[in-house]
């Protein structure tokens, strides 16, 4: 982990990516923007993705024509790469590559913005199909859903931007390529950038009947979960709200937290 910290000093080389400069918000634009978010980089401790703050609407981000969901809705965002990994760290989740983010940029032509910077973890198989798992399956990845819901990540557990039809074990096999397992068999959720940037939460009441749908009576909770204080712990950790995560979410955060407790408490 501290290893890790150190990529804050120290020099990282991204793929060079000539299409990626001079990307416009125009439309014929749409997909290579979509593209352009994402880098590969070497660090001195081994490979990294980065991600960095979109520019412009993107196919993959959100949609130009509805209003209702403000830019960068959606979005894969760098913050939500660093928020998941920090989150993962107070509540005991196991498999969330760890994540960093700085304000660098790509290369001399490219503009300073906030880019996360994620371990790649090599060698990834994609997981079992969801219609194939056995109990045992869905208890080894509670850890990772209990954090998708907590922060609002619409990317693995649901179909994002269409609906808030976020389920621990999803109607239909969507996001497949985020479900993959390392050469031990482990899971590894590595792609969280949407984390705090989806439906977010309008009140407690909200969240007690998200909750529901999200477990669908669902019991099966490790004992070494921490949920207790995550919100608390990830707005003092961070210096939230700030200019990625506002006060809105930060509020739907503690909903959700004491929502999942009050769950969890009732299972017991």
């Amino acid at each position: 982990h501290h290893h890790f910290e150190a990529l804050q000093t120290t020099k990282l080389e991204f793929e060079p990516r000539s299409e990626c400069t001079n990307l416009t918000s125009k439309v014929e634009d749409e997909a290579l923007v979509a593209k352009c978010i994402q880098y590969n980089v070497t660090t001195p401790i081994g490979k990294a993705i980065a991600k960095i703050e979109p520019k412009y609407w993107n196919w993959k981000c959100g949609r130009r024509m509805n209003k209702m969901q403000p830019f960068p809705l959606f979005c894969d965002r760098p913050f939500g790469e660093y928020i998941f990994s920090e989150a993962s760290n107070f509540a005991n989740v196991s498999g969330i590559p760890l994540s960093i983010a700085l304000m660098t940029s790509v290369g001399p032509e490219s503009d300073t913005s906030l880019i996360s910077i994620q371990q790649r973890v090599e060698n990834l198989t994609p997981y079992k199909e969801l219609k194939t798992e056995t109990t045992s399956d869905r208890v080894t990845r509670v850890g990772g859903a209990v954090l998708d819901y907590l922060l609002d990540n619409c990317d693995r557990l649901g179909l994002s931007y269409f609906t808030d039809d976020l389920h621990f074990v999803p109607t239909n096999g969507y996001n497949q390529d985020n479900w993959k397992v390392d050469p031990n068999g482990v899971l590894v959720w590595y792609d969280n950038g949407k984390a705090m940037n989806c439906y977010g939460t309008k009140s407690l009441e909200a969240a007690r009947k998200s909750v529901k749908a999200f477990w669908e009576g669902w019991c099966q909770f490790p004992s070494h979960l921490h949920v207790s204080g995550i919100a608390s712990f990830l707005s003092e950790q961070m210096g939230l709200p700030n200019e990625y995560i506002g006060s809105d979410s930060i509020r739907g955060l503690h909903w959700r937290e004491q929502a999942l407790l009050e769950y969890m408490d009732q299972c017991s």
